[in-house]
């Protein structure tokens, strides 16, 4: 026992199957209760007593047990010198687990099955690709060559009347180029492409191929 400006402080060491010792402001070892343990050598429950600090700390720090055994399952292992990189990745660590913990706690307060319920490494993941690609856009190739769509269009137009396609600052924006399907096909707008698909540009309003083997779409809203 210690006191330390009004705060009385006490520490217990029990030995348990291991040593444990905590440190208590509020409860001491007093009163000693008994507890089952298993005995090894006679291969049967004895009682073995137990500090009362002990008793309250198991009644009432499963929740943390829990929380850092799950956290150690998949903790982030990026290394740092820094002391305060790594109490932020613990913390995030923390506050996923946590995310989790609510989430099945939501699952089973809807009635969906365990078995239908995501696994923590399933659920970080999720996180981490949502972190990795949500409100990313695409990014513009550098060192555009004369094989750009822009440059392809205008020695098209040279050639003769060509229907026009939108400026590059709105085909190269990476924002709200939606897929659309149309009941009729027309002429893919990508130069030098005979395709007649039905799949269009909402924003705009152009026809380009989609396929598994000519993609226009991708190449004329990223060249």
């Amino acid at each position: 026992m210690a006191v330390v400006g009004e705060t009385t402080l006490h520490v217990v060491k029990w030995y348990d199957n291991h040593p444990v010792t905590l440190l208590s402001d509020y409860i001491e070892a007093s009163p000693v209760k008994e507890v089952e343990r298993w005995d090894r050598k006679q291969k049967v429950n004895i009682k073995v007593p137990c500090p009362a600090v002990v008793k309250e700390y198991n009644k009432n720090m499963g929740g943390v047990d829990l929380l850092d055994s799950l956290i150690a399952l998949y903790r982030n292992k990026i290394r740092s010198k820094k002391w305060y990189h790594r109490l932020v990745f613990h913390l995030l660590d923390m506050t996923i687990v946590t995310a989790w913990l609510l989430y099945r706690r939501d699952c089973d307060g809807t009635g969906i099955r365990k078995e239908e319920q995501m696994r923590l490494y399933t659920f970080k993941s999720y996180i981490a690709e949502g972190l990795c690609k949500s409100g990313k856009c695409l990014d513009r190739k550098r060192g555009r060559s004369s094989s750009t769509i822009d440059n392809e269009y205008m020695e098209k137009k040279r050639r003769g009347p060509t229907a026009a396609i939108p400026i590059s600052d709105v085909r190269l924006d990476a924002t709200a180029h939606w897929i659309e399907m149309s009941d009729k096909k027309g002429r893919c707008k990508v130069p030098g492409c005979n395709g007649t698909p039905k799949v269009k540009c909402q924003k705009c309003d152009i026809r380009l191929c989609f396929t598994s083997t000519s993609n226009c779409f991708l190449k004329f809203h990223s060249e």
